[in-house]
């Protein structure tokens, strides 16, 4: 099984100039910044045994400006989309987008599904 925190940071944290961290961002982070958390992760199995695994995925961005927010969110969906064929992940589902506006900042939330084998 991966390590799909690592893949996530990997492959997008560099839109947020590494402003991106696992499940919570200290009360002083700079804007604009990511949050990702692994919302569950299971196998799926036939008879002949485990065929891949199904990591559920919800990234959060977070940023002052709405524009901004939306250009960061993009080019988050197009990263993930990338990572489709790309081992160790064979496919990329984005199971919906959703918008908040939390303590003075507005937040992008990504809900999806990638698998791996």
């Amino acid at each position: 099984m991966i390590n799909i925190g690592s893949l996530i940071y990997s492959n997008i944290g560099d839109l947020v100039d590494t402003h991106c961290y696992p499940l919570i961002a200290e009360q002083s982070t700079e804007y604009p910044f990511i949050i990702y958390r692994s919302s569950s992760t299971a196998p799926n199995a036939s008879k002949d045994g485990i065929y891949e695994w199904e990591h559920n995925v919800e990234i959060s961005i977070v940023d002052e400006e709405y524009d901004t927010c939306c250009n960061i969110l993009e080019s988050v969906c197009n990263r993930l989309l990338a990572m489709e064929d790309n081992a160790p992940i064979s496919e990329v589902v984005i199971d919906s987008i959703s918008e908040d506006f939390i303590e003075n900042a507005y937040v992008k939330n990504v809900n999806c599904r990638l698998y791996s084998e």
